[in-house]
């Protein structure tokens, strides 16, 4: 169970990490108040909520090859169009998303098109999209919300 602490504005903001029965989420809010004792606030939220505040909605497809799976972010991936294929991680350092994707346990290679992205996995049946999906998801999802480029120019 880790806890992180954030700081602003008068606010001391403690955000558990726990497995709880409900699978929700704990916000607990300590108001640094100078005229009284600090109190304590506390807010619910189920993980839908949570996904919907990441402003992001994938969708995925399916494709010829059970070993390949196309990630629609709903944006665009490549700015300028087009294609670049990185088949494994060490063709994967001009491009700082797929460096996060290759990190992923079970990734073999990864593939940008100028609205999706495909993932391919390793055939070993260790490696299931029902598990990987999820990772790939967040992932997906915390690299559009950074604003770093899918790929470095230069």
């Amino acid at each position: 169970m880790g806890t992180r602490v954030q700081k602003g504005l008068g606010w001391l903001r403690l955000l558990p990490r726990c497995g709880c029965a409900s699978r929700a989420m704990h916000f607990r809010t300590i108001a640094q108040n100078p005229v009284t004792s600090p109190v304590l606030l506390e807010r619910r939220l189920n993980a839908a909520t949570t996904v919907l505040a990441r402003s992001m909605f994938i969708q995925t497809q399916d494709t010829p090859n059970p070993s390949s799976l196309k990630f629609l972010p709903g944006r665009a991936v490549l700015e300028g169009g087009g294609t670049v294929d990185i088949p494994n991680i060490t063709a994967a350092k001009g491009s700082p998303l797929a460096k996060v994707l290759f990190r992923i346990e079970g990734v073999k290679g990864v593939f940008f098109g100028p609205d999706f992205i495909t993932v391919t996995k390793y055939d070993d049946e260790g490696f299931e999209w029902k598990l990987m999906k999820p990772e790939i998801f967040a992932s997906i999802m915390d690299f559009f919300n950074s604003g770093l480029p899918v790929i470095n120019e230069g």
